[in-house]
Order: C-alpha cells, then sequence, then structure tokens
C-alpha cells in the first residue's frame, strides 16, 4: 500500500494496489442501534477515491438517513446511486479510483 496525504480533507488516502473492491465490512463493536456498512466516496480534486469502508450507527433527521463519521455528519445514498456519481464523474473527467482500479469512460 501506498499511504499519500490528503491535505484538504486531513485524512490519508490509502492507494490499494489489488483490483478487487470488497463489500462493506463491519468492525466488530456491539450496537443497541441499527447501524450500516458503507463505502467512503472521496472527491479530492480531480480524483474520486472509493476504497475504505465502515460502519456506522445511522441517525433519521426530516425523513433522511445519515451517519456520523469522523465528527462530520453525511447522508447514506442508496446503493443504486454509486453507478449513476460514477457515470457522473467519468463524464466530467473525474479520476476514478476504485478500489485500486482506475476506471476510464
Amino acid at each position: 500500500m501506498i499511504d499519500q496525504d490528503d491535505p484538504l480533507a486531513g485524512r490519508w488516502i490509502k492507494s490499494a494496489t489489488t483490483e478487487q473492491q470488497g463489500k462493506p465490512v463491519g468492525d466488530n463493536r456491539f450496537r443497541v442501534n441499527v447501524s450500516k456498512k458503507f463505502y467512503i466516496a472521496q472527491l479530492t480534486g480531480a480524483f474520486l477515491n472509493i476504497y475504505e469502508t465502515a460502519e456506522r450507527v445511522v441517525h433519521k433527521k426530516a425523513g433522511l438517513s445519515f451517519v456520523i463519521f469522523e465528527g462530520n455528519r453525511y447522508q447514506l445514498r442508496a446503493p443504486e446511486d454509486l453507478g449513476r456519481i460514477l457515470d457522473m464523474a467519468l463524464s466530467k473527467g473525474v479520476h476514478v479510483n476504485l478500489g485500486g482500479l482506475e476506471l476510464d469512460k
């Protein structure tokens, strides 16, 4: 793995060398509230990285579902939206890295 500094989001990007994207996995913590496993998509400049997964408790407000990840609130999106987001990013010339695999148009 290659670690690269991500100054905009203050996180580390892990560039995987494998071309297989795994399913979101749990973190072996017991939760009393409903939780969801999800992918983390990070847009940095002209790069969209989808490489990391997490599991967090789901909060609901005004009919929307969201999770709190690294101190910020993020709306959960339907799994079907991922294809639409990838298509939109590729059409705008954004470089997409999906689990170590560079996607083309």
